[in-house]
């Protein structure tokens, strides 16, 4: 018996045993568990930051990029408007009718015509048909079915009708609609003769329109005004032209961005105020040299002899806090003078101050 209770103990011991060791395992694999998924986390963590900071470092080069386009736009003012053909001309000024092909499908399609067979009553069949039974029954229902066909052939005649009259007025307002148009086109370049007629004949208003049109046909960036004013004098053959200028505002102060990772912040590379000042200057230039050459260029028949410009710039008094246009630019020159410049090749701040245009 004693061997026997000592068996049973040691049974209980071992399962003991066994039971604390599959517990320790336990605990060893969560733990290994915890960890990997510590790890994991941690990685995510270094991976989501590595891309966040990737990603800001990318915006701070793409706003580089945009300032960098931008300043580069104001240096290329002037050769922007030697490439091609000037802004407008009286030609390209011309309209065209291009006609319009009329749609006839919404009026095209005439509704399927009433079928017989869609209203006949059924023909009695069986015994009944046989033994001549509900004969006066049939024949009152085709008579019904008749009269009920007649009216759908009415009302379907009624709208065909009605169809075909919608697409005649339509073809006859589309008609109406093309001649017009035709009509507007057609006046519109008659006027555009007389006015190419009276600036062949150095009219100020003639000569004063067609060099407005000009001047609001030159593109240029976003933020610059296209202010003008425009006087002609036949008895010498000047053209006088008052511009409005940007201000040194048009000038991006900022000359890049660079993300400082440690300080998990992006910072502006100031552009410094000697260089905004000489950028804002060749501005000021290549718009006045270039307001010249498209006034020059766009009049083949050489009505204007010369061009004196005036450019303002609309700021703030500070002393007064109104609004005022100073004069920044003043250029005067002959199409004689103006035309020895070879300006895809001159500095344009240079050449407003050391050429010989009267400035």
């Amino acid at each position: 018996m004693a061997q026997r209770g000592s068996g049973r103990g040691n049974d209980y011991q071992r399962q003991q045993q066994a039971l604390r060791r599959a517990q320790e395992q336990r605990a060893r694999q969560a733990e290994r568990e915890r960890k990997a998924a510590e790890t994991a986390s941690k990685r995510q963590e270094r991976e989501r930051k590595a891309a966040y900071q990737e990603q800001q470092a990318e915006q701070a080069q793409v706003r580089t990029i945009g300032v960098e386009h931008e300043v580069e736009q104001l240096r290329q003012l002037l050769r922007d408007a030697l490439v091609g053909d000037p802004p407008t001309t009286f030609e390209r000024r011309r309209r065209t009718h291009a006609p319009k092909k009329f749609d006839e499908r919404p009026w095209s399609r005439p509704e399927p015509s009433p079928r017989w067979e869609e209203f006949a009553p059924p023909e009695p069949g069986g015994l009944t048909a046989v033994l001549g039974l509900g004969r006066k029954r049939h024949e009152a229902a085709v008579a019904e079915a008749r009269v009920r066909f007649g009216e759908a052939q009415e009302r379907h005649k009624r709208a065909e009708e009605k169809r075909l009259a919608t697409l005649e007025q339509k073809r006859a307002e589309h008609r109406q609609a093309e001649a017009q148009a035709l009509d507007e086109v057609a006046a519109f370049n008659r006027k555009l003769d007389g006015e190419r007629e009276a600036y062949r004949a150095g009219e100020p208003a003639a000569v004063e329109a067609h060099l407005g049109a000009v001047l609001d046909a030159s593109e240029y960036p976003v933020g610059f005004p296209h202010e003008h004013r425009i006087a002609f004098r036949p008895a010498t053959g000047d053209a006088l032209v008052e511009i409005h200028l940007p201000s040194e505002s048009i000038v991006p102060t900022a000359r890049g961005y660079r993300y400082v990772k440690n300080r998990d912040e992006t910072t502006v590379l100031p552009r410094p105020e000697k260089e905004r000042k000489e950028i804002y200057a060749s501005v000021l230039a290549q718009v006045a040299l270039r307001t010249v050459h498209e006034v020059l260029t766009s009049d083949p028949d050489r009505i204007v002899k010369g061009v004196i410009l005036n450019g303002h710039v609309k700021t703030i008094d500070r002393a007064t806090g109104q609004e005022v246009s100073p004069c920044l630019v003043t250029l005067s020159a002959s199409r004689e003078q103006f035309g020895k410049l070879r300006l895809s090749q001159v500095d344009p701040a240079q050449c407003l101050t050391g050429c010989s245009l009267s400035v």
